[in-house]
């Protein structure tokens, strides 16, 4: 059964034959429920559905069923690209000149950002991007070797290619119904790629409130795409009407003065000791697991504990001065050998991390590690406690990154998350002060994803939450 605010979105699709129409769904609102029934009142010969995230698409296909061809737009570029060689990522042994690692670094994550983006000239989005000449010709050089087929494609590579194609009519691509999903969190290029493809209908869906992904270099397409039909599902079918209202006062002092959240009076908790705990960051998770840990409690993550531990391990391996193994966090071995030439101003490794880093996920693990080596805490004999626990799937530790799309009973909000949020908001009220419209118009982007993150973490909750602590 479709609510009304589903059901008029359903009637839009079917009557449209040009142009986009966007469904702007809050947590909870059903909005697979809206796509499954656009797909059956269309009824497409040939239908397309897409999401940036892999996960979903798998997900999504097992509830589409053969409604609807759901792929990545990575499988699509595939198809029309043929590549010669497989697809492997652009390493730094495949730059074969004799230059340092931040060189090579730079080389890398420029051209695979020429890639993700909407450019379609590289010569200038290189000079605009990279301001090292030499550099700038290396850049340009490994592209022309993957045009070539001399070093093996990457996988954004081949949206690139794609996008090109379509732009310049090399290719065609026709389809009864298209739909992309979570499009508050793409890349340029697929949305490029999604304005290209010919289709009678084409559908974006998403929660222009839980772009939370901008670290990745994303974009949101409600934003991009302004001027498209739009509508939006505000009732939430996850959670009860007081956690509703208190989702819906956050939104609407902090996210859009209009913002509308409602719940479902129906909802019952089915035990009030199932929790998640809810984190800014992987530090804040490691320092609950220790709680815990003391407490003799199990528990579940939702992301491999290789992940959330690779940071802090390879802090801990550069501060006694041995080898990074993880390639991206390589550098720390060059900041242990500037630590050792100011020790008399730093004591630890882990002070000179936290006052020299821009990072704040650096930061925090830095804190982190620093008070457990005060407490005498062993991180190492923590990891292998929480790799021999039996999983407690009533308690979920977890990042609200990583439990995006999912819910539970009762939601402890921890006080990383709280500062954050907090931090931005003191920072509105400064702008409001010193601005004459909107402060929210002056945010960064980092500030404007701690309240969406806020948001996403409030919206996990079906019946309770607990500590939430913000002005």
């Amino acid at each position: 059964m479709l609510t009304k605010e589903q059901q008029n979105a359903v009637d839009v699709v079917m009557s449209q034959q040009n142009g986009i129409l966007a469904i702007n769904a809050v947590a909870g609102s059903g909005k697979t429920h809206t796509a499954h029934n656009i797909i059956k009142a269309v009824q497409p010969k040939t239908g397309f559905y897409s999401a940036f995230n892999k996960a979903i698409v798998t997900d999504s296909k097992q509830k589409f069923g053969n409604l609807i061809d759901c792929k990545t737009f990575h499988a699509l570029a595939y198809k029309y690209v043929q590549p010669s060689k497989s697809i492997e990522d652009l390493h730094y042994n495949t730059i074969k000149e004799d230059l340092p690692y931040e060189d090579k670094a730079v080389i890398i994550e420029t051209l695979d950002n020429f890639f993700r983006s909407s450019s379609v000239d590289i010569q200038n989005y290189v000079e605009t991007h990279c301001h090292n000449l030499e550099l700038q010709g290396f850049i340009v050089h490994y592209a022309n070797k993957m045009l070539d087929g001399e070093i093996p494609p990457t996988f954004n590579y081949l949206l690139k290619c794609l996008h090109l194609m379509l732009l310049h009519n090399e290719v065609q691509i026709d389809f009864d119904l298209l739909l992309y999903d979570e499009v508050q969190d793409v890349t340029s290029v697929t949305l490029e790629i999604f304005k290209l493809i010919n289709a009678k209908r084409k559908v974006m869906l998403g929660d222009t409130y839980q772009n939370i992904y901008s670290f990745m270099d994303t974009v949101n397409a409600f934003e991009e795409l302004k001027d498209v039909n739009l509508f939006k599902l505000t009732k939430s079918f996850r959670c009860n009407e007081d956690i509703a209202d208190e989702v819906e006062k956050f939104g609407m002092k902090y996210l859009e003065d209009d913002f509308v959240f409602s719940g479902n009076e129906f909802i019952i908790p089915e035990s009030q000791y199932k929790v998640a705990y809810i984190s800014r960051t992987n530090a804040m998770l490691i320092e609950r697991m220790y709680k815990l840990i003391n407490q003799r409690q199990s528990f579940k993550l939702t992301r491999d504990i290789k992940d959330i531990f690779s940071l802090p391990t390879a802090l801990l391996m550069a501060s006694q001065g041995k080898p990074v193994f993880e390639k991206k966090y390589k550098y720390l071995e060059r900041e242990y050998h500037k630590w050792q030439d100011v020790k008399k101003t730093y004591k630890t490794y882990f002070e000179y991390i936290v006052d020299i880093t821009e990072d704040s996920l650096l930061e925090s693990v830095s804190k982190m590690l620093l008070n457990f080596s005060q407490k005498g805490i062993n991180i190492f004999k923590l990891r292998e406690s929480v790799t021999n626990l039996i999983p407690n799937s009533n308690i979920i530790l977890t990042t609200a990154h990583a439990f995006k799309g999912l819910e539970m009973d009762n939601v402890y909000i921890e006080d990383d998350l709280n500062n954050s949020v907090n931090r931005t908001i003191l920072r509105m009220k400064e702008l409001s002060r010193m601005v004459p419209d909107d402060p929210r118009n002056y945010l960064t982007k980092e500030q404007k994803e701690d309240l969406n993150t806020y948001y996403v973490a409030l919206s996990r909750a079906k019946t309770g939450i607990v500590n939430v602590n913000y002005f």
